[in-house]
């Protein structure tokens, strides 16, 4: 992750249940152990994996959201951002994938959607689409189950004028 941060985890399931945020998650616990609780494992060199206990086999949905912090990257003609959500190899990989990425309020800055003209977005290792959306909400969703050798990664470019990264 470099200089990004992970902040502000949320895990809940299809009941509606939010999840305990812990600060060292534990992969040597059982399944019971796990159940209703979420957090960060770090596998080095900048590399995390966000983790939640799913409590019982079976279908579920879940829903995560986090801040990313130094997300957006500078560069001489744009900002832009390109990040793996969701990594290839998985043991049971989701049937379906949909993220969200909404633009945080900058201070006292003024705030400036995201729109068709000022951001480009691209999605690789997956069927499906992405596209800004009218709420200036950036959406990439699947159409077809991920299979253990697909991944969902997004990757944005910006106008130079809506962010002022410091990387």
């Amino acid at each position: 992750l470099g200089t990004i941060e992970i902040r502000d985890l949320a895990v809940s399931d299809e009941t509606g249940r939010s999840y305990l945020v812990e600060d060292a998650w534990d992969t040597e616990r059982t399944i019971e152990e796990k159940a209703g609780r979420c957090g960060l494992v770090h596998k080095g060199d900048g590399d995390y994996e966000i983790c939640w206990g799913i409590g019982s086999y079976g279908r579920h949905r879940f829903t995560t959201s986090y801040t990313l912090t130094n997300f957006v990257k500078g560069l001489t003609d744009a900002n832009a951002f390109n990040h793996q959500f969701v990594a290839d190899g998985m043991s049971s990989p989701p049937q379906h994938v949909r993220v969200v990425i909404e633009r945080m309020a900058d201070g006292d800055s003024a705030q400036v959607a995201f729109t068709q003209r000022n951001t480009g977005v691209w999605a690789f290792g997956f069927e499906g689409d992405i596209h800004v959306e009218a709420d200036g909400r950036i959406v990439a969703e699947t159409r077809m189950p991920l299979t253990a050798e697909r991944s969902v990664i997004v990757m944005a470019r910006f106008d130079s004028d809506l962010f002022e990264p410091t990387d």
